[in-house]
């Protein structure tokens, strides 16, 4: 650690011979860019190149206190190990690409939102109807979520995305199909209905509480990407069984108000 003529705290970085020069001719390409200081895949700090550094000595600058800055200095020492290091890859990003992959994620996702909703419609009816308007609040209070709680949505966070999305469309199938069952056996709508949300509880309480403790153990002892796709999985599970068990079950409710309801209208049957 090393103080400016302001006092302000900084990392200085010194370099052997071999890789002053390596080191001086990446920050000379580099310059004006960031360069990452990773420590067994975690990322430390991200300075930006000001100036082609060949003398083999480079300072990192910033915001530091005099403990931050230690703390850096001894998180990179305390990784250095008398072991060859070799420069086996250089990735430039294009913010382009990231652009490119939002709007097909967009598109692909409007195309899979509506096959749902036909199917639904088309097999469950007016039911089916009702269901993908709660999946639809549930994309709402998802994309709230994001926005909220500052997530960055990786692949691994939106897969954990997709997975509830077709944990909370199963669930309201298994509804659908209690319910027929029910109504097969001659019981009243209302009966029927309630029945149906009763006797799926306990495959949508497990299914979920497996998976959910499933993204718990994914975040705890695996690597980052991992931990970010157990963590989303784990919260968009908890917003996926709410909407399963409150808000279809209130839509649900408020359509068999209606006492003329047809059977083939309501949920498909004849």
């Amino acid at each position: 650690v090393q103080y400016s003529q302001t006092f302000q705290p900084m990392v200085e970085l010194t370099f052997n011979d071999e890789w002053a020069k390596i080191f001086g001719e990446l920050t000379t390409r580099l310059k004006g860019q960031p360069i990452a200081i990773f420590v067994w895949g975690e990322l430390l700090t991200a300075p930006t190149v000001n100036d082609a550094i060949l003398t083999g000595k480079a300072v990192i600058t910033g915001n530091y206190t005099s403990e931050s800055a230690t703390k850096l200095s001894q998180d990179i020492n305390t990784w250095v190990v008398p072991a060859p290091i070799y420069l086996t890859s250089e990735r430039t990003i294009d913010s382009k690409l990231g652009l490119n992959s939002l709007h097909q994620l967009i598109v692909a996702g409007a195309y899979g939102f509506l096959l749902i909703f036909v199917f639904l419609v088309v097999i469950y009816r007016s039911s089916g109807f009702t269901s993908s308007i709660a999946l639809f609040i549930y994309t709402l209070i998802t994309l709230a979520l994001v926005k909220i709680i500052w997530i960055t949505l990786t692949l691994a966070s939106i897969a954990g995305l997709i997975l509830s999305v077709w944990m909370a469309i199963d669930s309201n199938i298994l509804i659908f199909a209690r319910i027929k069952e029910e109504l097969a056996l001659w019981h009243k709508l209302e009966k029927a209905v309630h029945d149906g949300f009763e006797r799926s509880w306990s495959a949508i309480w497990d299914t979920h509480l497996t998976g959910f403790i499933t993204s718990i153990i994914l975040f705890i002892f695996w690597i980052n990407m991992i931990k970010w796709f157990g963590l989303m999985l784990g919260l968009w599970l908890l917003v996926s069984f709410f909407m399963t068990m409150v808000i279809s079950r209130l839509f649900i409710l408020l359509l068999i108000r209606k006492k003329d309801i047809s059977m083939k209208w309501f949920i498909g049957m004849k």
